[in-house]
């Protein structure tokens, strides 16, 4: 399977695994449910899913409200959840949500922040990198291929994640390992 062929598969497993899971449906209950990175991008090279849910308030009684509906729902084995709110130890603020489900021999993590918009940092450069990506239809192939080159594990090499291979890829021109790797150490002022 190349890579454009891993993608689209990781992409109908995760539409399947929203869909039986009902995540949209309950993450509505706090806010406005935004798909951010990879998925929404349609650039999956990990079973993994972002997601950014925006309130104009954040209420700590709502979130464990729906942390609890995912507990009962019987379908994660793993829920999560972090106050970088209150405790502003995160690399965002706002609560942090965690899901995992095995599935298809693999596990699924959903990360999930609930924020307000102001606080979001993850929705405007999704929509920015998508049209971008309308305007570069090579750079499918090139962000994947970097993807691919710099994955270690379930991470990508230190210093390196999604969101700056697509920053380099679409606003710098960069389409190599090495490259993209040196840009990052010497321009660290651009992320």
């Amino acid at each position: 399977m190349n890579l454009d062929q891993r993608s689209k598969f990781l992409k109908q497993q995760a539409d399947q695994i929203l869909e039986e899971s009902k995540i949209v449906e309950i993450l509505s209950r706090l806010g406005e449910v935004n798909f951010v990175g990879s998925y929404q991008l349609d650039l999956m090279y990990r079973p993994d899913i972002d997601i950014a849910v925006i309130s104009e308030l954040r209420v700590k009684e709502k979130v464990t409200e729906v942390v609890n509906k995912f507990i009962e729902s019987g379908y994660f084995q793993t829920v999560g959840l972090a106050d970088c709110f209150n405790f502003n130890r995160g690399p965002k603020k706002g609560f942090y949500i965690e899901l995992v489900v095995p599935k298809s021999d693999q596990d699924w993590k959903f990360d999930i922040w609930y924020s307000t918009k102001e606080e979001d940092d993850s929705i405007e450069p999704t929509n920015v990198y998508n049209k971008l990506l309308d305007n570069k239809p090579e750079a499918r192939a090139i962000i994947l291929k970097l993807k691919d080159d710099l994955a270690e594990g379930v991470k990508y090499i230190e210093g390196v994640n999604g969101n700056r291979i697509y920053k380099c890829v679409l606003k710098y021109g960069i389409e190599d390992k090495n490259q993209l790797i040196k840009f990052i150490k010497e321009n660290p002022d651009k992320f």
